[in-house]
């Protein structure tokens, strides 16, 4: 291992903000889907229940193109993680090679063959990052599968063997605008 040296984080960050450049982009093709479902949504009143009915007159296409821009978006997310690794390896007075990744671990490392177990983004990273990267795994929460790293994660996998799948449904009771549903005709 070397001595420490400068990192240079403007590969993270232009991969960041090429992702809330997708996501913008993703959020401006979301709402015309949003407003068709606001419009396609029928309430009706359920006499024998006694309670009202959300119904979709029809369901509105979601566009192929929007599983694609969501795509980059987590890519471009997960992938300055991979950028941040490659730049605390020489932060840390390591040389970063082709398995350096940031690590993503939903249960924790098994001991390798001498008996430690460290979670590592390269061979030769010191102790002290080794620990600042474990304290950050989603294995260290209380339900893994649920932290934001996992989930980014497993999208990003998800996203490179098949189209995600995008569903958008405004439902009332579900946190929109209470306004935001048309009125059910005949209703109080």
């Amino acid at each position: 291992m070397t001595s420490p040296r400068h990192a240079d984080l403007s590969g993270v960050l232009v991969k960041i903000e090429r992702a809330k450049t997708h996501l913008n982009d993703f959020d401006r093709r979301a709402k015309r889907v949003v407003d068709a479902c606001r419009k396609a949504i029928v309430r009706e009143h359920d006499q024998q229940r006694s309670e009202y009915v959300y119904r979709f007159r029809q369901v509105p296409p979601i566009p192929p193109m929007m599983s694609a821009v969501i795509g980059d978006a987590i890519h471009n997310l997960r992938v300055s993680l991979d950028h941040l690794a490659w730049q605390l390896v020489i932060a840390d007075g390591g040389q970063p090679d082709d398995t350096t990744t940031f690590p993503v671990l939903e249960v924790p490392p098994t001991p390798n063959r001498y008996g430690r177990v460290r979670v590592q983004i390269s061979p030769g990273v010191s102790k002290e990052l080794g620990r600042v990267l474990d304290e950050v795994q989603p294995y260290k929460r209380t339900k893994p599968a649920h932290h934001e790293l996992a989930t980014l994660h497993r999208l990003d996998i998800s996203d490179k063997h098949r189209e995600l799948l995008i569903s958008v449904i405004g439902v009332q009771f579900l946190g929109l605008q209470p306004m935001s549903l048309p009125p059910c005709q005949g209703s109080p």
